[in-house]
């Protein structure tokens, strides 16, 4: 009785487990209109700047920022980059975290390919 009692608090960890981690992969750090804008942005300092401006968009949500400064600034960024991203607090900050490793990333690669590059 005890093992299958112990099974079944296994079998439901594991399952919870999964169901958690698929929920998790499902979200992207970034929004389709800041992925369009890294992958037109070639140049590093370009699209670093694209990570640093989607960071900072997160930041902006999860300060809950509301002044009119912010809002004008928003209006006329909402073309270019699409609605503010939304989620828990926790999900946008796990998105601030990938995307400065994405930003990591980018630099190691071309210092890799090309040591002279400033």
């Amino acid at each position: 009785m005890r093992s299958k009692l112990t099974l079944l608090f296994f079998s439901l960890f594991a399952l919870i487990m999964t169901v958690s981690a698929a929920a998790a992969q499902t979200r992207d750090h970034l929004t389709p209109e800041e992925q369009e804008l890294v992958r037109e942005a070639q140049l590093l300092d370009k699209r670093i700047e694209v990570f640093i401006k989607a960071a900072d968009r997160r930041l902006i949500v999860l300060k809950g920022n509301s002044d009119q400064a912010t809002a004008k600034l928003l209006k006329k960024d909402a073309e270019k980059w699409g609605e503010l991203p939304s989620g828990p607090r926790g999900a946008l900050i796990r998105d601030i975290a990938k995307i400065l490793d994405e930003a990591i990333t980018n630099i190691d690669d071309v210092s890799a390919h090309d040591e002279r590059n400033p």
